[in-house]
């Protein structure tokens, strides 16, 4: 029957116009596909006209997962820079957002993990409580990552100075507050001139003897390539990504004219070396880092683990989950399948509050269900490691073999069902066109 998307038997004009002017001439058609198929009116709505050629409605910004942070600019959580460095790292060339917004998502996905977590016994009481601390000093940080993110984001220099000095400010509240035994962290970052730029932190503790010891904990290999490296399983080569000064002397620790330049240098480009690791870090430490590093012995387990830098250009999220694992591993005690399994229980946090946010949109574009597909396979390589090294762990020590192989099948279950309950909701929404061409990505 006729409609508005049947083809005249008697034929059709791909480039007709009436005028002349209209026909220019060298119109070369880059791709026609032609497909003998006999489908509903509301079928070729669905899967042609609404998916590339028309433009979509506008999402129902109140009812997505990042509304509340935010507002009006909410978008589906797969397209947000925080899912996209988590599930994508190895296969996206960059993934930076607002180091905030970074910050707001991991604090929310850690604290929906930890609850998780207990619901589930997957975790003693007393880790529990451990992993709430560390989420604690994490939320203590929001009042300055805030103040951080109008410092890095600022393109005003005539701004730049008094940003600086509200971040100073808040910087030397917080570190005059630290109590004997408490730490803090502090973002930071690196630009150079070459327009390379990276997000770290800095965890400081001041200890009950009056002296401090300080980690800066780095995810990329600009920052790296000053840290200890291990190439001891090639091609990889592994890196401490943690950097530890000890017994740091008050006098320097607490040098506002350091806190100054650390600052400064951090937001503005710096010719080709980072001035951070030049010349602030040997001077806080009162000897050259090749000196540090060739003498200085890692003092817990996860200041002395070997790890993998980020693939892409994914510090601002990267440097959060390298100090949440160094974090577990001091403040909480966890053992490394334990760390490892609460990185998992993260995954799959934030793969629900991306099942939430797809009930709620109309349609996926071809690259979006590409990239909740890879969430998928990231959260279930991420289960088979955390239940492998659960069981492993558990092997090694005899009354929690039991444990540990229910623990182990707890997680693949979860994940199973978390992937199945979304390629459900996938499968529902309209393919989009040439959804089954992947030249199309």
């Amino acid at each position: 029957m006729p409609s508005a998307y049947s083809i005249p038997q008697e034929g059709f004009l791909l480039f007709a116009s009436t005028s002349i002017r209209g026909m220019p001439g060298g119109i070369k058609l880059r791709r026609a596909i032609f497909r003998n198929y006999i489908l509903e009116a509301n079928s070729v709505e669905e899967q042609y006209v609404n998916s590339r050629h028309r433009r979509r409605p506008p999402q129902i910004s109140r009812q997505l997962v990042l509304a509340p942070l935010m507002k009006k600019r909410a978008v589906p959580f797969w397209t947000h820079p925080a899912f996209v460095a988590e599930f994508c790292n190895p296969f996206v060339p960059s993934a930076r957002g607002a180091p905030h917004q970074l910050f707001a998502i991991f604090c929310l996905a850690l604290e929906g993990a930890i609850e998780k977590m207990s619901e589930d016994s997957l975790l003693k009481s007393d880790d529990v409580a451990a992993c709430k601390r560390v989420l604690a000093l994490f939320q203590a940080a929001d009042p300055l990552m805030r103040k951080w993110q109008q410092l890095w984001t600022c393109s005003d220099t005539d701004q730049l100075p008094g940003l600086t000095a509200i971040y100073l400010r808040r910087l030397a509240q917080a570190r005059g507050e630290l109590q004997p035994g408490g730490r803090m962290l502090i973002p930071l970052g690196i630009r150079l001139q070459d327009k390379q730029q990276q997000l770290l932190v800095l965890v400081i503790e001041r200890k009950a003897t009056g002296s401090y010891r300080i980690l800066v904990i780095n995810s990329s290999e600009l920052g790296l390539a000053y840290h200890a490296a291990d190439a001891g399983q090639p091609p990889k080569v592994r890196y401490r990504t943690a950097m530890e000064f000890e017994d740091v002397p008050a006098c320097r620790a607490e040098d506002e004219a350091f806190w100054m330049l650390l600052v400064v240098t951090s937001v503005q480009p710096c010719g080709s070396t980072s001035p951070l690791y030049d010349k602030l870090l040997p001077w806080l430490a009162g000897a050259p880092l090749e000196h540090i590093l060739a003498t200085a012995t890692p003092s817990t387990p996860a200041t002395s683990e070997w790890r993998s830098p980020q693939c892409a250009e994914t510090d601002g999220w990267r440097s959060l989950t390298y100090t949440f694992r160094v974090l577990l591993m001091e403040v909480a005690g966890l053992a490394k399948s334990q760390a490892k399994l609460l990185k998992w229980q993260l995954r799959q946090q934030m793969l629900a509050m991306a099942t939430s946010d797809l009930k709620e949109v109309l349609s996926l574009s071809v690259s979006e269900r590409r990239l909740v597909q890879l969430g998928l396979s990231q959260l279930s390589l991420g289960a088979v490691k955390a239940s492998g090294l659960t069981e492993l762990e558990a092997s090694q020590n005899k009354g929690d073999m039991e444990r540990g192989r229910v623990t182990s099948m707890a997680v693949l279950s979860a994940a199973q069902a978390s992937v199945a309950a979304t390629e459900a909701l996938l499968a529902q929404k309209p393919k989009p066109y040439g959804y089954e061409d992947p030249t199309v990505l």
